[in-house]
């Protein structure tokens, strides 16, 4: 009994943690930002933060050899951290500050399932982002030998998806 109430409490003063930083983080984006977006700016994740999916990795590494600005958020306990720090790039932890108030600035963000892969917060929030879902199940995301090519994304196929806003939000 004494155990489930000291988890409890742990799970508790953790959520209670997490609205701290996310207030202060959208007030910081609001009051200093003016709600400004960093238009060069991709975020990306996967999997509520506890692993980085095949499509998600692959997509990084290209972007980050294009010279993308991009952040990758994992959670801090993840086993994969070691790996997306590898690629280079940006990593953020998942539930900081820093991550909230990237997720905020960000112009575009990728994810596998859902924003919650990103910045835990209702959608109307992010509303100025423009937001790419690449499932679980895109295959041509995934190499299959090293000669393999990521074709579906560079620089400039970034700028018109930003310009012509097909990325909708939902």
């Amino acid at each position: 009994m004494l155990k489930l109430v000291r988890n409890n409490i742990v799970i508790i003063g953790e959520i209670l943690n997490y609205l701290m930083v996310f207030c202060l983080a959208t007030f910081v984006f609001i009051i200093f930002y003016r709600r400004k977006l960093d238009v060069n700016l991709i975020v990306m994740g996967s999997s509520s933060g506890k692993f980085c999916d095949d499509n998600v990795y692959e997509l990084l590494k290209h972007l980050i050899s294009q010279g993308e600005k991009t952040i990758y958020i994992i959670d801090k306990k993840s086993t994969d951290v070691s790996k997306v720090q590898y690629v280079g790039g940006s990593v953020l932890y998942r539930h900081s500050f820093r991550a909230i108030l990237a997720a905020f600035r960000s112009a575009v963000m990728i994810y596998d399932t859902s924003h919650i892969d990103i910045i835990r917060c209702p959608r109307r929030y992010l509303k100025y982002t423009k937001t790419l879902n690449i499932s679980h199940g895109v295959h041509g995301l995934k190499k299959k030998t090293p000669e393999d090519k990521l074709a579906i994304t560079h620089r400039s196929f970034l700028q018109v998806e930003r310009s012509m806003m097909i990325w909708p939000n939902t």
